[in-house]
């Protein structure tokens, strides 16, 4: 198992709940927890799915990071 976790700037506070939970749907993964609501959220998945840095890539865009780790 996996932890995807999504991480926006605190200043900022925007990471959208709808983004976390259409990630967590394409990848199949649990539910989502949040560990600060507009900041950082995270969700398990059964292993690092192989599109990973292409929807690091366009997150980063939106001033929102990624990492999948074990």
């Amino acid at each position: 198992m996996f932890v995807a976790t999504l991480l926006a700037n605190p200043a900022r506070a925007d990471l959208d709940r709808t983004a976390v939970e259409s990630l967590r749907d394409a990848w199949g993964g649990g539910v989502a927890q949040w560990l600060s609501p507009g900041i950082a959220a995270e969700f398990m998945v059964n292993s690092i799915p192989e599109n990973r840095w292409d929807v690091w890539a366009g997150l980063q865009g939106i001033g929102v990071d990624l990492v999948v780790q074990p």
